[in-house]
């Protein structure tokens, strides 16, 4: 299980969304830009900054740490019941514990794998959620500077930004949605692996 819970850059879904404002059309046809209307820019990482992406990511890292703390504790003491055996010299009695270790340790590694891509499940709805309470901000924001294309900041070489949509969105985004809190999403335990299966961890001998 990995801790890191750093949310991903910008969120392109909003810029999608935005297609049908302000004189921007798309569907079968060419982009259409109205007349008297204006290139604008967004920076990609506008919902990162925001107060409720820095709370996303706070509790994000919140639960992934409480995640691989469970794991840990599962963890440590089948660890510590391997390395005892590594000193002993082979036996049944030896090879018996190894077995029942190994049987202990591969539910061990799936279940770590499970709670990996909760949390990853659980990161994706938090920025969604933020996403749609951002989008009319953005909308707002495009229509106000009377934009005729939104451009990412992020895939742009160069150019004058004065028409940069970022701190509007940021500011209107804290007024919707100062902060945001949730639980870590669940997903169903993969079943019990079959007797006989191969050892994940195989104890040295």
């Amino acid at each position: 299980l990995e801790a890191d819970a750093e949310l991903e850059p910008g969120h392109r879904k909003m810029v999608t969304h935005l297609r049908g404002f302000a004189g921007l059309e798309r569907g079968d046809k060419p982009v259409t830009i109205n007349r008297g209307r204006v290139p604008c820019s967004r920076s990609p990482a506008n919902v990162d900054d925001a107060a409720a992406g820095k709370a996303a990511s706070a509790r994000l890292t919140e639960l992934a740490r409480t995640a691989q703390a469970e794991v840990d504790a599962e963890r440590a003491p089948i660890e510590a019941e391997l390395r005892a055996l590594e000193g002993q010299a082979d036996s049944p009695a030896r090879r018996q514990k190894a077995e029942a270790l190994n049987a202990r340790w591969q539910p061990l590694q799936q279940k770590a794998a499970v709670i990996s891509r909760e949390i990853e499940l659980t990161r994706a709805k938090a920025m969604e959620r933020i996403a749609n309470e951002a989008q009319p901000v953005v909308a707002q924001a495009y229509t106000a500077k009377k934009c005729g294309l939104l451009l990412d900041r992020g895939s742009a070489l160069g150019g004058n930004f004065a028409n940069d949509l970022t701190a509007e969105v940021v500011k209107g985004l804290d007024q919707r949605m100062s902060s945001i809190t949730f639980e870590r999403e669940r997903l169903a335990q993969p079943a019990a692996a079959p007797a006989g299966a191969a050892p994940v961890a195989p104890v040295k001998r």
